[in-house]
C-alpha cells in the first residue's frame, strides 16, 4: 500500500547568551510503502497417549519505505541581523525485516492429574535491513551540495531452550519450577557514501560494524495453593535471573547482573459471581534490537536518530487491586486498581546540537533523537472492562485511566492524566456471517520534553464462512471516513524548542481470505486412560503470569 504523507514542522533554537537565535521551518511530503505477511506451518505426534511432539516453523516480513523531499527554511538572528538559508532536501528511507521462527516441544503427562513435563527450544533468526539516501541542494545560498547513502544489514539470532516440571503435592498445593536459557546475538554493519564534488565516495569514518551478544539464565519455582478451606486462592513463586551482555562498540561497559523477581496473585470468591484479587509482579523490560542499534539515520540531516548500545534494563513493581463480577445474562465487569513503580526508566529524549560531529562529517542545527535510561515514574490508576450481550450484538470496552508522574535528576517533576478507551461491537447475522466495529482512542500525554500526540482509530469488518465452514472471506475498513491521522508533537529542551505536524494516512480497505487445510495427525491408537489416581475434587486455581516477569 503506497500513500502520500505530508509533514510539516517548526524549531526554534538559541545559544546561552540568546544573542544568537535560529529559526528552521520545514514542511515536505513523502510516499510511503507497508508490506507485510505472517505465515507458519504446524505437527503435532502423539507419540504415546502420555508423549506428544510438537514442530512449528513461522516465516514473516514486515517492512516500509519512503520517498519525498523537505523544504527547508532557516533564518538565523545574530545581534537581531537576519541571515536566511534556505534549501530542499531529497531523501529515501527503507526498512525491511524477515524473520524465521521455529520450535520444537515435548509434552510429557503423568497418571497423576497436572503432573506434567514441559521441553522447549525456540530459534528465531531475522535479518534486518535500515538504508537511506539523502541529497540537500541549496537555493538561495551558493554553498555545495551535500549527500549522504548509508546502509545498514543486520542479525538478529534469538535461541531460548526451556524446561518445566509441575507436581501436585495434594489436593490444595501445586508446586511449579524450571529453567531457561536466552541467547541472543546482534550483528550489523554500517556503511556510508558521502557526495564529494558531485560524487559518492565511500567515508570510512561513517563505516563501521557493531556485535552485542546477550545471554540470560534464569530459575523459577512457584506453588499453587488454597487457604483456610478454599477461602483465599493463590499463586507465589521467585525467579531468578543471571544476565550477562557484551558488545564491541566503543565506549560502551555493560555489567552484568543478578535479579531476584517475586510475584503472587490472591484472590477470594466471595460467591459464584464475585470474585476479588490482589497481585505484585516484579517487572523487567529489556532494550530491543532498534533501541541498542547504534546505526545514524540521516535522512533528514536536521532530524536525526540512533540507538544507544549503552542501554540498561527497566526495573517496575506492578501492584493491582481486581474485583470482578459476572451475571446471568452473560454480562461481565471487571475493575482493577493499580500502582507501577519504574527505575532506569527507557525513554526517548532530544538533545539539540548547533552542530553535530558524525565520523569526519559535521551536520549544523540538528536534534539528536535516542533512547536513555531516565529517572523514575509512578504510575496509578484504574482498569475498566465490560462485556454486555444484548440478542444477536455483544458489545465490550476496556478504558484505562492513570496519572504518571515521572522524576529526572536534574529536572522538575512531570506529571499527567492519560487514558485509553476502545469499544468493541459485534453482531451475528447468521451462524456463518457476522459483522464487527472497532475504535479505540488514546488521550495525549506529557512527556519529560513536551507532548506524545493523542490517537484515534476504527475499523469495520464483515467475515463470511463458506465451503462448510472450511474457509471464510472477509472485508475490512480502517479509518474509512477519515484519510489521515493528525499527528501532533511538542519537544522541548534548555536550548530549544519545537513542533511537528505528520498527516499519517491510515484510510485502508482490504479483503482476507482463509482456508482450513486439516489436521494432520501421527499417532498410535490411545489406552484406554486410567483414572485411578486422579483428583477430581482439587479446585480450580486463578489465572496468573508467569513468574518474574523477564523479557
Amino acid at each position: 500500500m503506497t500513500s502520500a504523507t505530508p509533514s510539516s514542522g517548526n524549531r526554534t533554537s538559541f545559544n546561552n547568551t540568546r544573542d544568537t537565535v535560529t529559526n528552521l521551518g520545514q514542511n515536505g511530503i513523502s510516499n510511503f510503502k507497508r508490506s507485510g505477511y505472517r505465515s507458519g506451518l504446524s505437527f503435532n505426534w502423539d507419540i504415546t497417549p502420555k508423549d506428544a511432539l510438537t514442530a512449528s516453523v513461522n516465516f514473516n516480513h514486515f517492512g516500509n519505505n519512503s520517498n519525498g523531499f523537505v523544504n527547508n527554511y532557516q533564518t538565523t538572528y545574530i545581534n537581531n541581523t537576519a541571515i536566511d538559508t534556505n534549501s530542499i532536501n531529497r531523501s529515501t528511507s527503507r526498512f525491511s525485516d524477515n524473520s524465521t521462527d521455529w520450535s520444537l516441544a515435548y509434552k510429557k503427562t503423568f497418571k497423576n492429574k497436572d503432573q506434567e513435563l514441559d521441553v522447549l527450544y525456540n530459534q528465531s533468526i531475522g535479518h534486518n535491513t535500515n538504508d537511506y539516501t539523502q541529497e540537500q541542494d541549496y537555493t538561495n545560498v551558493t554553498f555545495p551540495t551535500s549527500g549522504s547513502i548509508g546502509s545498514n544489514p543486520g542479525t538478529d539470532k534469538e535461541t531460548d531452550i526451556s524446561i518445566d516440571y509441575t507436581q501436585p503435592v495434594n489436593k490444595d498445593v501445586t508446586l511449579e519450577t524450571g529453567a531457561k536459557a536466552t541467547i541472543e546475538n546482534i550483528d550489523n554493519s554500517v556503511t556510508t557514501q558521502t557526495l564529494d564534488n558531485g560524487v559518492y565516495v565511500p567515508n570510512p569514518f561513517q563505516t563501521y560494524s557493531f556485535t552485542y551478544s546477550r545471554k540470560i539464565y534464569a530459575y523459577y519455582l512457584s506453588g499453587t495453593f488454597s487457604l483456610f478451606h478454599n477461602f483465599i486462592d493463590g499463586k507465589a513463586g521467585l525467579r531468578d535471573e543471571y544476565t550477562v551482555s557484551t558488545s564491541d562498540f566503543p565506549n560502551t561497559t555493560i555489567p552484568s547482573y543478578n535479579i531476584l523477581a517475586p510475584s503472587f496473585v490472591l484472590s477470594h470468591k466471595i460467591d459464584k459471581t464475585q470474585t476479588i484479587k490482589v497481585s505484585y509482579s516484579y517487572r523487567l523490560e529489556r532494550p530491543d534490537y532498534n533501541s541498542l542499534n547504534p546505526f545514524y539515520n540521516i535522512s533528514d540531516p536536521h532530524n536525526i536518530s540512533t540507538g544507544n548500545p549503552d542501554l540498561k534494563p527497566e526495573y517496575g513493581h506492578n501492584f493491582e487491586l481486581g474485583y470482578n463480577k459476572s451475571f446471568s445474562n452473560g454480562a461481565n465487569i471487571y475493575v482493577a486498581g493499580f500502582y507501577r513503580y519504574n527505575t532506569n526508566d527507557l525513554q526517548s529524549f532530544t538533545t539539540f546540537y548547533p552542530n553535530l560531529k558524525i565520523g569526519d562529517s559535521t551536520y549544523t542545527n540538528v536534534s539528536l533523537s535516542q533512547r536513555y535510561n531516565i529517572g523514575r515514574e509512578v504510575t496509578e490508576g484504574v482498569n475498566l472492562f465490560g462485556s454486555l450481550p444484548a440478542g444477536k450484538f455483544t458489545f465490550r470496552s476496556n478504558m484505562f485511566f492513570a496519572d504518571r508522574i515521572t522524576d529526572n535528576p536534574g529536572s522538575p517533576q512531570v506529571a499527567g492524566l492519560a487514558y485509553r478507551i476502545n469499544l468493541n461491537t459485534s453482531y451475528e447475522f447468521a451462524k456463518d456471517l457476522a459483522a464487527e466495529f472497532f475504535i479505540n482512542y488514546r488521550s495525549s500525554q506529557r512527556t519529560i520534553q513536551g507532548t506524545n500526540p493523542a490517537f484515534l482509530f476504527y475499523n469495520f469488518a464483515v467475515r463470511k464462512q463458506i465451503m462448510h465452514k472450511k474457509a471464510s472471506i472477509g472485508l475490512t475498513a480502517a479509518n474509512p471516513f477519515n484519510q489521515y491521522v493528525n499527528v501532533n508533537q511538542t519537544t522541548y529542551g534548555p536550548n530549544f524548542n519545537q513542533n511537528s505536524l505528520r498527516e499519517i494516512p491510515l484510510r485502508s480497505f482490504g479483503i482476507s481470505l482463509m482456508y482450513k487445510f486439516g489436521k494432520l495427525e501421527f499417532k498410535k491408537e490411545r489406552e484406554p486412560q486410567d483414572n485411578g489416581n486422579q483428583d477430581d475434587t482439587a479446585p480450580v486455581t486463578p489465572a496468573t503470569a508467569p513468574v518474574g516477569g523477564g523479557k
